[in-house]
């Protein structure tokens, strides 16, 4: 995964020991279509890690790895603390993050571009029948 340009962090990653902070205080979110606005906020999410991955901005959060999240027919970045299970649906309870940088082709690198990524305090596996 490469870093396209200058990116800005513009919401603060959850502080370390969000997991007891309870699962009610995320608010669930079940397109990725819902994330702008909410920078911020904490979320629950359900998808999975994604085995194709698109182009998208990177930020760097130290003691996190990104990985391409699919959600719905969208697909984020979501920043996790330890290696998500592969091939399972997940819930990911995590911070709304904006993520911010030039355009993502060469000929758009004057461009603002924003995408809404997660920032992910605990995942686990989600039961569904």
């Amino acid at each position: 995964m490469g870093h396209f340009g200058n990116f800005i962090l513009a919401a603060a990653v959850a502080a370390a020991g969000c997991a007891g902070a309870g699962k009610a205080q995320y608010r669930v979110v079940g397109d990725a279509g819902e994330l702008p606005g909410l920078s911020g906020e904490r979320v629950r999410i359900l998808g999975s890690v994604s085995e194709l991955p698109w182009q998208h901005l990177i930020a760097d959060l130290p003691g996190r790895t990104p990985y391409y999240f699919d959600i719905g027919t969208y697909q984020i970045v979501v920043y996790f603390p330890d290696e998500p299970a592969a091939g399972e649906k997940l819930y990911v309870y995590g911070t709304v993050l904006e993520v911010s940088g030039g355009g993502k082709s060469p000929s758009k690198s004057a461009e603002r571009f924003t995408e809404y990524h997660v920032a992910c305090d605990f995942w686990e596996v989600a039961s569904i029948p």
